[in-house]
């Protein structure tokens, strides 16, 4: 980037310092049309600011350091979502499953569609009674695991921002997904 350039950049930002200052607000935003008029709008914002005991126009990387320590620390910060293991014993022929409602209860989705989904993909039958999931056949932990990060995939996470925060909407015949953290809004391809 060249000095002119950092220049420009450095007067439109102290530019907020000049409003007060002799109607310099339709010059100052033709500045790119009239390059004298900048430049005096430059000189002009120079000596306001010397005015206030600052020395010299912030360079470019001052700027932008001042404008991120401005930011919230969340906008730097990359949450991971992270999907509980699942929890569960073999009794017999049949898988029982302790967490699956806290698992269907952070993703933010029925524990019915969750099940739908997990039983559709295994091809086995299984229904939850009290608080627990009975599934009619013995399936590794991974197995389901895998089927639930899939489930999150698509039901849960946004394709854009890939945060969790969405909602499913019925919107006619079609199921909408709309993220809360982005306002995207996709068509959920699968049916259940």
């Amino acid at each position: 980037m060249n000095v002119s350039a950092i220049r420009h950049v450095a007067c439109h930002e102290q530019y907020k310092l000049l409003q007060p200052v002799a109607n310099t607000t339709q010059a100052h935003h033709n500045c790119t049309v009239n390059k004298t008029r900048h430049v005096q709008i430059m000189n002009q914002a120079t000596r306001f600011i010397n005015k206030q005991g600052i020395n010299k126009l912030m360079e470019y990387e001052q700027l932008l350091e001042r404008a991120r320590k401005n930011m919230p620390k969340e906008v730097f910060e990359r949450q991971r979502f992270e999907i509980p293991k699942l929890t569960g014993h073999l009794e017999g022929n049949k898988t029982i499953l302790t967490n699956f409602i806290q698992i269907a209860t952070t993703l933010r989705r029925p524990p019915e569609h969750l099940l739908k989904y997990a039983l559709k993909e295994l091809a086995t039958p299984g229904e939850i009674k009290n608080e627990r999931v009975i599934i009619g056949s013995k399936v590794p932990a991974s197995r389901i695991n895998e089927k639930i990060r899939q489930y999150a995939n698509e039901f849960v996470l946004c394709p854009k921002c890939g945060k969790p925060d969405t909602d499913i909407l019925k919107e006619a015949d079609f199921a909408i997904m709309k993220c809360s953290a982005c306002g995207t809004r996709t068509h959920v391809k699968s049916k259940i």
